[in-house]
C-alpha cells in the first residue's frame, strides 16, 4: 500500500487534531467524496512518478508504442488532478486534506505551494 495514499486511515489522522465529533459528523468526514478523488489522483501520480524514474521522464523512449504509453500515463495523471479540483469537499477535514494533498504533490508553482502551506497554518483551518 502506498504510504502517501489518502485513505480512511488518513482521515483518522486529520481528525486526531479535531475536537470530538458526534457519530454522524464523523461518518460525514469518512463519506466526503474528496477522499476518493485524492486516492484516484495519488494512484495516477504514483504511476507517473514510477514511469518517470524508469524512463528519465520519457526521454529514453524510442518505440512509438512506449511513447504512447508514456503519454497515456501523463494524461491519466492530469485528468485525475483536474477531476480532483472539481470535487467540493463536504467536510472541513476533507477540505484540509485536499489542500495538503495539492500542496504535497508539487504540481503547483512555488508561490502557490507556499500559499497553500500558509493557508494550512491559518485561523481558517483552526
Amino acid at each position: 500500500m502506498n504510504a502517501h495514499a489518502p485513505t480512511r486511515r488518513a482521515a483518522f489522522g486529520v481528525l486526531a487534531g479535531v475536537p470530538a465529533l458526534s457519530l454522524p459528523a464523523f461518518a460525514a468526514v469518512l463519506d466526503d467524496p474528496v477522499y476518493a478523488a485524492m486516492e484516484r489522483h495519488r494512484q495516477a501520480y504514483d504511476t507517473l512518478m514510477d514511469a518517470w524514474a524508469q524512463t528519465r521522464g520519457g526521454l529514453d523512449l524510442e518505440d512509438e508504442a512506449d511513447k504512447r504509453k508514456w503519454y497515456d500515463v501523463g494524461t491519466a495523471e492530469e485528468d485525475t488532478f483536474k477531476a480532483l479540483l472539481t470535487i467540493r469537499p463536504t467536510t472541513k477535514a476533507g477540505a484540509i486534506a485536499c489542500v495538503e494533498h495539492v500542496a504535497d504533490i508539487g504540481l503547483v508553482t512555488d508561490e502557490l505551494g507556499a500559499w497553500l502551506v500558509m493557508l494550512l497554518g491559518s485561523p481558517l483551518v483552526a
